[in-house]
């Protein structure tokens, strides 16, 4: 016999839990199985099995059977009602799906085709609308950093405007200052002789017209081939040239004004005095008298003029004397912006080379002074007598040279670029060499070479030009 503890256990319906429970058993001293009427209340409390369990074969009573199949009736009810619900649930799931599927394979009706293509539109739709405010987005990004450049150089400008309009004042104000202390100096200098009126310019200018001129076969064919300078400033001349017209030529450039035709004369406006902002410190009135214009009276000169923007030569002159002491503000040529300045330029005459880099802030209070009337003019008659075709043949013939030149080194280059090259070969030059032998002792010496044949002669040379004027 097997003690109960190593068989399996006896499966009894409990009150407690309606389900099945793995009874534990206990051995009496006859070694037989005992219930406790504790562990299952189905059982009576006086039921003792008598007969052994065996393994092959399990010996119960009929309560026990009875209630075991009661209790497996329950458990089946039990089971087959949450079948039931199950089923019930499935069906139901089933239908769902059923529908679903239908709903899916059924084909789209003409108002849900409607709807789609509806749809397919305003998605369209939106593309474009999308699509153009892209667009316009990187059109007003590149607008945006258009108007940013605009506004910083605006910016910029505003700045440099500023910056200059400063600078302005400050000129404007040293301007007045000069202007006025230049002023009180010229109002306390030696008066000059008495001035001339305007009729009596008017009269001179009317009889230099009259006066009589001549005119060469050379000069008169062709203007192009007066034009011995590519730059309409004067620049050194040739020995030979030099030799040729005695070291006598000049250029006056915004000083002339011409007759009308067919009168080839002209009339020279020169200033009565030169200023020197020295000569205060020197002991010296900064304001003197100049005779060096009223000298070259009965002089005859080759004279240079500017042509289309190069220098031409246009003949002998000779020098005749005019009104003197002329307010310039009640002459015609007071609108004459570039006689005032040119003016200027041969009024201020420092003898310091400081003196001479301050050149700037001086020539504009001067031509304040020749536009009020305060600085007078000289006139000085031009008459035309002749031309020096020795002299021009020689200036041509280096004029034509210095083109061979040019157009050696462009190599086959354009005339315009010819041009430009003969420019650059020509040294700038402004005034006579004949007067510059007057201010020094070496150019003294210059004019003792020119008397012995060395090409320097005397004249208006002496007269320098300052080209630091600037409005």
């Amino acid at each position: 016999m097997r003690n109960i503890s190593e068989m399996p256990g006896v499966l009894i319906p409990c009150a407690a839990e309606p389900k099945l429970a793995k009874l534990p058993s206990e051995v009496n001293e006859q070694g037989a199985a005992v219930v406790s009427a504790q562990r299952c209340p189905y059982l009576h409390a006086a039921y003792t099995p008598t007969l052994p369990l065996h393994m092959d074969s399990v010996i119960v009573d009929q309560e026990v059977t009875v209630e075991f199949v009661r209790f497996l009736s329950a458990q089946l009810k039990e089971s087959r009602e949450q079948v039931d619900a199950l089923d019930q649930e499935n069906v139901a799931l089933k239908s769902q799906l059923q529908k679903l599927a239908s709903y899916i394979t059924s084909p789209a009706t003409a108002q849900d085709a409607h709807k789609v293509s509806e749809l397919q539109g305003a998605v369209a739709s939106l593309t474009e609308k999308l699509g153009a405010s892209q667009a316009t987005v990187e059109q007003q990004s590149m607008e945006i950093a258009l108007w940013r450049t605009r506004y910083d150089a605006v910016q910029q400008l505003k700045t440099t405007a500023a910056i200059q309009s400063i600078r302005n004042l400050q000129k404007h104000a040293t301007t007045q200052k000069l202007l006025a202390t230049m002023r009180g100096e010229l109002a306390n200098a030696p008066s000059l002789a008495a001035s001339a009126t305007v009729s009596e310019c008017e009269e001179f200018k009317l009889f230099m017209s009259k006066l009589g001129t001549s005119s060469s076969a050379t000069e008169d064919n062709d203007r192009e081939s007066r034009i011995v300078f590519d730059l309409p400033k004067l620049q050194i001349l040739p020995k030979a040239a030099v030799k040729a017209c005695g070291g006598k030529f000049d250029h006056f450039a915004g000083l002339v004004e011409w007759c009308a035709a067919p009168s080839r004369n002209a009339l020279l406006f020169c200033p009565e005095r030169l200023y020197d902002p020295s000569a205060a410190s020197a002991g010296r009135p900064p304001w003197a008298e100049t005779t060096e214009w009223s000298s070259l009276v009965g002089q005859h000169h080759e004279l240079f003029a500017v042509e289309d923007g190069k220098l031409a030569y246009v003949g002998t002159f000779l020098f005749h004397a005019g009104p003197a002491a002329l307010a310039l503000p009640e002459l015609p040529a007071a609108s004459n912006n570039d006689l005032i300045e040119e003016l200027a330029r041969r009024t201020f005459r420092p003898e310091s080379k400081s003196q001479h880099a301050k050149a700037k802030a001086y020539l504009p209070a001067l031509a304040e002074l020749y536009r009020q009337g305060a600085a007078r003019v000289r006139v000085l008659g031009l008459q035309r007598i002749g031309f020096n075709d020795v002299f021009f043949q020689v200036l041509r013939k280096a004029y034509a040279k210095r083109g061979k030149q040019a157009a050696h080194k462009a190599k086959g280059a354009h005339v315009s670029h010819e041009a430009e090259q003969r420019e650059e070969t020509e040294t700038e030059r402004s005034t006579s060499p004949v007067a510059e032998g007057v201010v020094g002792k070496k150019r003294a010496r210059g004019l003792e070479e020119g008397a012995a044949g060395g090409g320097r002669g005397e004249g208006l040379g002496k007269v320098a030009r300052v080209d630091g004027f600037k409005r």
